[in-house]
């Protein structure tokens, strides 16, 4: 009988361990506001800097989307940055977000 509870208590654990690494997509009841256009106006610090874009995220709390600044990126060797954007599915909005990939 005790063997089963260490089982199962172990078989508990680790699905919860699982379902804590796996992502959580978020469905978001209505659609994101347009792009803001702005003007970088901050010096490049570095001459491989690449500028990632702001974007519109949500907040729970306030069931509203708030705007997240942009900023100045030296990529990791090799890589080119592919930036996030939203999504429409059947269930409400997605962000996808941006991430670096190989060149």
């Amino acid at each position: 009988m005790r063997k089963i509870i260490a089982i199962l208590s172990l078989s508990v654990f680790l699905l919860v361990q699982i379902s804590a690494c796996a992502p959580r997509v978020v469905y978001v009841p209505k659609k994101p506001p347009a792009k803001r256009v702005i003007v970088v106006k901050k010096a490049k610090p570095s001459p491989r800097a690449v500028w990632i874009e702001g974007h519109w995220k949500w907040n729970a709390r306030k069931h509203d989307f708030v705007w997240v600044k942009g900023y100045w990126k030296v990529p990791p060797k090799g890589k080119v940055w592919v930036p996030g954007h939203w999504v429409k599915k059947p269930h409400g909005w997605v962000y996808k977000e941006g991430h670096w990939k190989r060149r």
